[in-house]
């Protein structure tokens, strides 16, 4: 059985024993927020006799579920049965069964997927001739999710915020989605949380019933709650006012997906005044330097719950180390040769370390230095590299051109270039002419529709311009081009969506990589580029199982942790991003680099790249403000943050001389020397590497 006393902190007891009434747990990261929930379930159960049906606990996957159920078994020494642990979805899934009838649902309905949903709006489209006004399924899709994660239906948004004949028609279409939807029997994901609270809003008894049944309810990860989420948990939980809530305001970083943390940080406190609020700020993870780090990042959030992470860990030697490099390339480099080093000397893993990054995009370099350094790695969360979708897309256009019989590259074409689809193709084929030659012997003997027709006349085009133009132009001048003519970029942005935002940001870095080649070998044809990308992709098979480094987002990383953790690519545009412009933009750019900092465990090398390809050209590149506000003595070795566009015009204050202003800045890294006007002494000549000065802004 559990010794309660023995294996829990001071604020942990606090927060377990804490049973009756609202509750707020602020869990920093690392400071054991799941030993907390399931010592609290358990505590319920056999302590104070709480019947497990009685209990409610909300996760965010079904794996945490799965873990979670199985901790409190372990500690209450016995299997449980009736208790409700789930995700949001599959709780509110198993009310709308039990309760279908009340919203004329039947109880075996079906939950479509994300695929399932955009083929059901494609048919309302069509019904309502709407295929070509409105935009893709996939964008359409997403507006749609919106809208039900703020609780508006078809009825209210028609009524009441459709104002253009455009909104009034999305508004028709998203009306006929849901009757394709009812006529299928069938809910889609964000359906499951909408009509949950429509059902505890429209019959008082129903609600009543689970007011009930449920006399404790608990909420993991808090911050990353939506509307119809909180106001189910609000409403279950309003005469018992036993709700806990558990969660981390500094670690909300999923506002993309219809996240609000203003839930956390406003509304719980606004219906539930009498709760109480536990800060759990001892962290079991990180050494104190590598939190101090964290802390001075988040520190300069524009709100929050104050909170300020602590360890007695000692610190490992050096806890943080920075690096400048030339370019990504570079980075990568330093970043491979650091792990070799520090398995060797430290007697370490592969999977010791992991290399986080922004955005997905930023993983194709790393990868290839890996690859040929025969470092084990594996990609997590996304497909690698050259596996991706838009990548191999991009790459079958310039395939084809190159050779036009490779059916495999034009049938891939065709996939998104529409207007040839399978009939055609396969009357195509069925004299035995290979599909380019058939299509064109049916175009000769008019037997090709108009979007066949224009679909080939495209493709035609295009070989007319590779074959004019690939003397005259360099390769990356002319890949991109061909994307461009092609509609390829314009079939990815036109959708609106954020994944196929991440789907050109690819494409734009296998441009990069073109360009990287290029430099490498003047002259470089398609062909010499193609081969390269087969070496590559030939040798990105790799055993899942083995002992490996990790290769994620930093979205991926949550919940995590590493003995050592490269946080990279830590430059102004890039982390933070250059679409996060607003205050509240760059307040969760801010939580996310929190959330790669306290990942760690004995180390976190901070890397930037002075220089860095994007869509094929030399951008220079700023430091990230983030590093920036980690003072100098954090870094004890390594070279200050340099280069003209950081220090020029910045204050400094000298030991002797005290505050001046940077007015010229010559060389970089450990070469930089600056002049500095100081009102005690007039200007002054320093070698940045030795002078006794801090930088204050």
């Amino acid at each position: 059985m559990v010794d309660w006393l023995e294996d829990l902190n001071q604020e942990q007891k606090e927060a377990v024993f804490q049973t009756d009434g609202p509750l707020l747990i602020l869990a920093g990261a690392g400071s054991g927020k799941t030993r907390v929930i399931a010592y609290r379930i358990a505590y319920l159960i056999q302590r104070r006799g709480v019947p497990p049906n009685s209990i409610l606990a909300v996760t965010f996957t079904n794996k945490a579920a799965g873990e979670m159920k199985q901790r409190v078994e372990s500690l209450i020494g016995k299997s449980i049965t009736g208790m409700w642990i789930g995700t949001f979805h599959s709780v509110c899934a198993r009310i709308l069964r039990i309760e279908a009838e009340k919203l004329n649902l039947k109880p075996n309905f079906l939950i479509m997927d994300e695929n399932d949903s955009e083929h059901l709006i494609k048919e309302a489209q069509k019904a309502l001739d709407l295929r070509t006004t409105l935009g893709k399924p996939a964008g359409l899709r997403e507006r749609i999710s919106s809208l039900k994660n703020n609780l508006i239906s078809p009825q209210e948004y028609l009524s009441s915020m459709a104002s253009s004949q455009s909104e009034r028609s999305f508004a028709l279409l998203y009306e006929k989605y849901q009757e394709l939807l009812r006529v299928n029997n069938a809910l889609d994901f964000d359906d499951l949380l909408f009509f949950t609270v429509q059902l505890f809003r429209i019959d008082p008894l129903t609600l009543e019933k689970f007011q009930g049944h449920f006399k404790y309810v608990m909420v993991d990860e808090f911050q990353d709650i939506n509307s119809p989420q909180y106001e189910i948990v609000k409403l279950v939980s309003w005469k018992s006012r036993n709700l806990c809530a558990v969660g981390d305001d500094y670690q909300a970083i999923y506002s993309w997906r219809g996240a609000d943390v203003r839930y956390l940080l406003e509304n719980f406190e606004r219906d539930f005044p009498e709760a109480k609020i536990i800060r759990m700020e001892r962290n079991y993870r990180s050494g104190p330097a590598i939190l101090d780090a964290a802390n001075e990042v988040i520190s300069r959030i524009t709100r929050g719950k104050e909170k300020r992470l602590w360890s007695t860990k000692p610190d490992q030697h050096p806890p943080l180390v920075r690096y400048q490099a030339q370019d990504q390339i570079d980075e990568a480099r330093f970043v491979a040769k650091e792990i070799e080093r520090v398995c060797l000397e430290e007697g370490r893993t592969w999977k010791d370390f992991a290399v986080l990054y922004r955005t997905n995009s930023q993983s194709r370099v790393f990868e290839e230095v890996f690859m040929s350094r025969r470092i084990p790695f594996q990609v997590v969360g996304g497909l690698r590299f050259y596996e991706r979708r838009e990548v191999k897309d991009a790459v079958s256009l310039l395939a084809f051109l190159v050779n036009p019989l490779s059916e495999a590259h034009l049938r891939r074409i065709l996939s998104w270039i529409g207007g040839i689809g399978p009939s055609t193709m396969e009357k195509a084929t069925e004299s035995g002419l290979p599909l380019w030659e058939g299509l064109l012997q049916l175009e000769e003997l008019g037997g090709l529709k108009k979007p066949a027709h224009q679909a080939l006349q495209k493709i035609l085009s295009l070989i007319e311009y590779f074959r004019n133009e690939k003397e005259k132009q360099g390769l990356t001048e002319l890949f991109r081009n061909l994307l461009e003519r092609s509609g390829y970029l314009e079939f990815w942005q036109s959708q609106g969506t954020l994944e196929a935002q991440n789907r050109v940001e690819n494409v734009k870095e296998l441009l990069n990589l073109s360009r990287q080649l290029e430099e490498e070998y003047p002259g470089l044809s398609s062909e010499e580029f193609l081969s390269h990308l087969s070496l590559y992709t030939d040798l990105d098979a790799l055993d899942e199982e083995k002992d490996a480094v990790l290769l994620m987002t930093v979205h991926s990383a949550k919940g995590l942790e590493f003995p050592f953790v490269f946080l990279t690519g830590l430059e102004e545009g890039v982390f933070p991003h250059w679409r996060s412009a607003s205050p509240t933009e760059l307040d969760e750019e801010r939580r996310l680099c929190y959330v790669a900092i306290t990942r760690a465990q004995n180390r976190v090398y901070f890397t930037w790249a002075r220089n860095r390809l994007y869509f094929g050209n030399w951008v220079q590149s700023e430091v990230s403000r983030f590093l920036r506000e980690i003072p100098e003595e954090f870094f004890p070795g390594s070279p200050p943050i340099s280069g003209e566009e950081y220090l020029e015009g910045k204050r400094v204050l000298h030991s002797a001389w005290g505050e001046g202003v940077v007015k010229e800045v010559e060389g970089s890294g450990e070469d930089t020397i600056i002049e500095v006007f100081f009102p005690t002494v007039g200007r002054k000549r320093l070698i940045l590497k030795y002078a006794p000065i801090t930088i204050l802004d």
